[in-house]
């Protein structure tokens, strides 16, 4: 009989255990994607893929790609013809090209992160603002961070409501 009082006792303990978890509002978030995604970070990200150094800078690593492309092209057709000599001509040729390349990747991402970085900055404090108003509308009372959460669904994700929110200041 006491036995069976305590099993009772335990299972409406977890029943009201769980009742309590589901009631609470939880929900996670990205800020610096909410950011990036509001109508003021994409018209910065679209105003320095415009910028024309910047667009040079594509330009030049896409042209450097078409010739490394195109030196292993005629690598894989010719190579098996060619002497020592050639062999190192090309060799040289294409590790010039490909320091090129990663030193013209690495201004394109450094400008890249410089300017993410600005608009970052720049709505770090409306973005925190506006999440504590949703917090409070939303009644939310966990908020973890999106990159913490292993897998939450579509409507625990606050970030697409905290970028319209951003995009509506």
């Amino acid at each position: 009989m006491i036995r069976q009082i305590l099993l009772a006792t335990l299972a409406a303990s977890a029943v009201l255990a769980s009742a309590a978890v589901s009631a609470q509002n939880i929900a996670v978030v990205d800020i610096q994607s909410a950011i990036l995604n509001s109508s003021y970070g994409q018209q910065e990200l679209e105003r320095l893929a415009a910028d024309p150094e910047f667009s040079e800078l594509v330009a030049v690593a896409r042209s450097l790609q078409a010739d490394m492309d195109s030196l292993d092209g005629e690598a894989r057709a010719e190579a098996s013809g060619w002497d020592d000599a050639r062999f190192a001509q090309y060799t040289r040729t294409r590790q010039f090209k490909d320091a090129d390349l990663q030193l013209t990747t690495q201004k394109i991402q450094s400008e890249r992160e410089r300017v993410i970085g600005e608009i970052i900055n720049s709505m770090n404090a409306p973005a925190l603002e506006a999440l504590e108003q949703i917090i409070e509308e939303e009644s939310i009372s966990l908020l973890l961070r999106e990159t913490a959460v292993y897998d939450a669904d579509d409507s625990h994700n606050l970030t697409s409501l905290l970028s319209e929110k951003l995009s509506q200041q």
